[in-house]
C-alpha cells in the first residue's frame, strides 16, 4: 500500500495559483468527505493555509491515487479551473510522504523557517479529518508523530528562535523595555501592511491602549476597528506622541515627520517618562538626533533587521538538530510499519510451534506422574521459546517493503505452511 501526499506551497506555486486551492478552516470540514468518496480512499487528510495546499491519501487498495487527479477532484469540488502540472505540484509516497508530513508539522518546509503557526494549522487539519470520520490507523499514527515532532523541535532546538519579522522583533524589544504591555499604550503612525502587522503584535502582547494616526484618517479609522483601537487625525500628532509609550511609524512620508525640535516639545510635556520609537519606514519618519534624548529608544529598520538576521541565523543553525529529530521518528513509523506485517506472521510462527508442542505432550504426558508432567510442560515450553527467541529477533528487524523482507518472510511462511 503507497500512501501519497500531494501539493503545492510557496516554493512550487505563485500566490495567484495558490489562492485558487486556498481552503478556510471552517470550508474543509465541509469539502473533505466528498474528496474522501471521490478519490476512493481509506483515509483522508487535508491541509491548507496561505502557502500550501496538500492531501494526504491512504488507498483502499493496493493501488495508490493518481496525485494530479487528487488535485484535479479538490478544484472541481471547489468549483475552481486549475490543472495541475508537475512544475507547480509535488507527489510523495511511501516513507517520503511521511517525511514531508513531519517536516511541514516542524516548520522546516515553510516559508518562514520555524513558523510556529504551522504546528496548529496541522493540529486543526487532523482535528478536521477525524470529524470528518476520514482519518484511520496511518492518518492517526503519521499525525501523532507529526505532532510530537512539531513539539519536539521547538522544545529541542532553537529552529523557533526569536522573531523573523520586523514588526515583531519592533514589539518584542518594547516588551524588554517595558515588561508587561498590559499597562501601556501604543501608537501607530502609518496604515500599511507593516503598520497592521505591527498593530497586530502589539494586540498579541496586550497592550492596554492603541491609537491609529495617518494622513488619510479613514485608513487609520478602518485600523483603529480592526484592532479596537482609537484613531486621530494627522494634525493630532502631538497630542498622540504626549499619550504614548510605544510609537511604531511606517509612513510614505518622503521626510521626517517627527523632527528633534518637535520631540523635544513633545518631551516637555512628557517630563521623564520614556518612549520607546520604532521607525520601520524607508525613507525614515523619525529623525535619528532624537535617539540621544536622554528618555526616548529609538529604533529604525536596519537595526531591526539585524536583529532579524541574528535570529535567523541562530534558526538555520538548528536545522541539522531539527531534521534529526524528523529522521528519529521516521524510523519509528519505519518500524511500526513492519510491525503490522511482521508480527502477525511472528504470531502464526509462534502458535503453529505452540499447537505441536501442546499435541505431543498431550500424547505423551499421560505416561507420567502429576510432577513429571507439569515438569514435561515446562521443560517444552522452555525448549520452544529458546528455538524460536533468535528467528523472531531476525525477523523483526527486516523491512517488509524491502525485497529482502518479502523474501525471508516468504520463505518462513512456506517452510511452515502459515496461511
Amino acid at each position: 500500500m503507497d500512501i501519497l501526499l500531494v501539493g503545492l506551497n510557496h516554493t512550487t506555486a505563485p500566490v495567484e495559483i495558490r489562492e485558487r486551492l486556498a481552503l478556510s478552516e471552517k470550508a474543509i470540514p465541509e469539502l473533505l468527505p466528498e474528496l474522501h468518496g471521490r478519490i476512493a480512499a481509506k483515509e483522508t487528510l487535508l491541509l491548507s493555509t496561505c502557502n500550501r495546499t496538500e492531501v494526504l491519501a491512504v488507498p483502499s487498495g493496493e493501488t495508490s491515487p493518481d496525485g494530479k487527479m487528487v488535485l484535479k477532484a479538490l478544484a472541481d469540488l471547489m468549483r475552481v479551473d486549475f490543472a495541475p502540472t508537475d512544475n507547480v505540484i509535488y507527489e510523495y509516497r511511501g516513507e517520503e510522504a511521511v517525511r514531508h508530513v513531519l517536516r511541514v508539522a516542524a516548520g522546516l518546509d515553510s516559508m518562514v523557517l520555524g513558523e510556529p503557526q504551522i504546528l496548529g494549522q496541522v493540529r486543526q487539519a487532523y482535528a478536521a479529518a477525524s470529524q470528518a470520520e476520514t482519518t484511520g490507523l496511518y492518518v492517526n499514527k503519521i499525525l501523532h508523530s507529526a505532532l510530537a515532532v512539531g513539539k519536539r523541535v521547538r522544545t529541542e532546538t532553537d529552529l523557533g528562535y526569536g522573531a523573523l519579522s520586523v514588526g515583531n522583533v519592533a514589539v518584542l524589544l518594547a516588551c524588554k523595555v517595558f515588561g508587561d504591555l498590559k499597562a501601556h499604550s501604543g501608537l501607530v503612525v502609518g496604515a500599511g501592511e507593516m503598520a497592521q502587522a505591527a498593530a497586530m503584535h502589539l494586540r498579541e502582547q496586550g497592550i492596554r491602549q492603541l491609537c491609529f494616526v495617518n494622513r488619510t484618517y479613514d485608513k487609520a479609522a478602518a485600523l483603529a476597528a480592526q484592532f479596537d483601537g482609537e484613531a486621530l487625525p494627522f494634525d493630532a500628532l502631538h497630542e498622540a506622541l504626549e499619550a504614548a509609550d510605544i510609537v511604531i511609524s511606517s509612513t510614505g512620508a518622503p521626510g521626517y515627520i517627527l523632527t528633534h525640535e518637535m520631540f523635544h516639545k513633545v518631551m516637555s510635556r512628557r517630563h521623564t517618562r520614556p518612549i520607546f520609537l520604532v521607525d520601520i519606514a524607508v525613507p525614515r519618519d523619525i529623525d535619528p538626533e532624537i535617539n540621544d534624548h536622554e528618555n526616548a529608544f529609538l529604533y529604525d529598520i536596519d537595526s531591526l533587521r539585524q536583529v532579524v538576521d541574528q535570529n535567523l541565523a541562530r534558526r538555520r543553525q538548528a536545522i541539522p538538530d531539527a531534521e534529526a529529530i524528523v529522521e528519529q521518528m521516521v524510523e519509528s513509523y519505519r518500524r511500526w510499519k513492519a510491525g503490522l506485517v511482521v508480527k502477525p506472521v511472528v504470531q502464526m510462527l509462534y502458535e503453529r510451534f505452540e499447537t505441536t508442542r501442546r499435541c505431543e505432550v498431550g500424547k505423551y504426558g499421560k505416561n507420567f506422574c502429576e510432577k513429571e508432567a507439569e515438569d514435561l510442560e515446562k521443560l517444552t515450553r522452555l525448549i520452544q521459546n529458546k528455538i524460536l527467541h533468535h528467528p523472531m529477533d531476525v525477523l523483526k528487524k527486516y523491512d517488509p517493503d524491502s525485497e529482502e523482507g518479502q523474501r525471508a518472510l516468504a520463505l518462513i511462511c512456506e517452510m511452515f505452511d502459515l496461511k
